[in-house]
């Protein structure tokens, strides 16, 4: 029981980690205007109407890898076949879901891509893990 709790709690810190380095990295290509108001929300949807696809794949891409590497590292922690996995997938999913709804005006090709490839990340990472169990 202490591998699986352990297993959850180094997998989200890799993965949210993993998340954060490639989102910055994506903010230093792609800056955010300073003084930026979040909370004027016209602003808000002509900033998200006007980023570039590029920045959106950075993202995708940081959610992806980041479930994956958390599931993967939370499984193989555990030693379980995909139980921890899935509970890091599942936190990385209501994150994004949650991030969809607060932040909204993101196209849908974006919504339906982020919802995928981070499920994806989780699934891999099992199949990755089971694979190594064998």
């Amino acid at each position: 029981m202490l591998r699986k709790i352990i297993g959850v709690i180094l997998g989200l810190f890799l993965g949210i980690f993993s998340v954060a380095i490639i989102q910055a990295i994506g903010h230093f290509v792609y800056p955010i205007p300073t003084n930026f108001d979040f909370n004027d929300k016209v602003a808000l949807k002509t900033f998200i109407e006007n980023t570039p696809f590029y920045a959106f794949l950075i993202i995708i891409t940081s959610h992806f890898i980041g479930s994956f590497l958390g599931s993967f590292l939370g499984n193989k922690l555990s030693r379980s076949i995909g139980k921890v996995g899935l509970i890091i997938g599942a936190i990385f999913f209501f994150y994004i879901i949650f991030n969809l709804i607060m932040v909204p005006y993101h196209p849908i090709w974006f919504v339906i891509a982020d919802i995928l490839l981070t499920f994806w990340g989780t699934w891999f990472a099992f199949k990755l893990t089971l694979k190594q169990k064998k």
